[in-house]
């Protein structure tokens, strides 16, 4: 059997776990009470040149297939914010229906997009303290500063075939 440390808080009956590793824990209380609680694999994508590659889509709903939590962590603003932008010089609304579609064909839920407005992807990630075993991203920008400001890791999809790898390899490591 294998021993796993994590980081759990208990808040009336409640459960929660601060870390997520890929195994199954089962918890008893000094109750007596015993319950299953699975803990999520956790893994983010970026979208535009990345998740938006029907290559990558295959890859992430082969994953949440597998049961892991799929992100999609992107640079892109929330709809209904401004600032628009310009098309051929005319001012247009943010629009984000073809994440929305990707990410629902994948099956991802829309509560694990997270829109950084062009924040670093590194610092949102530190910000929302969930531990991700990788993110695939196109920006070497984006990639440099989640290897040295997160313990999430950062994987190139751009200009290499060794991506997958890459991720598979993560993967295993963290399980």
């Amino acid at each position: 059997m294998e021993t796993v440390l994590i980081h759990v808080g208990i808040k009336g009956m409640r459960l929660t776990v601060k870390q997520s590793v890929c195994k199954t824990l089962y918890w008893s209380s000094t109750l007596h009470i015993s319950s299953k609680i699975q803990i999520m694999k956790r893994v983010s994508f970026d979208f535009d040149s990345t998740l938006d590659r029907v290559q990558v889509q295959d890859y992430a709903r082969s994953l949440v297939n597998k049961g892991y939590e799929v992100w999609i962590i992107t640079s892109r603003h929330p709809e209904d914010t401004d600032p628009k932008y310009k098309v051929n010089g005319a001012w247009v609304p943010i629009d984000n229906s073809d994440l929305f579609e990707v990410s629902d064909r994948v099956g991802i839920k829309r509560e694990h997009i997270v829109f950084t407005s062009h924040e670093l992807k590194s610092e949102k990630i530190n910000e929302l303290g969930i531990p991700f075993i990788f993110h695939l991203d196109d920006d070497w920008v984006e990639i440099n500063h989640i290897n040295r400001e997160t313990k999430t890791k950062g994987v190139s999809c751009f200009g290499t075939s060794g991506w997958k790898n890459k991720c598979k390899k993560a993967c295993l490591q963290e399980g």
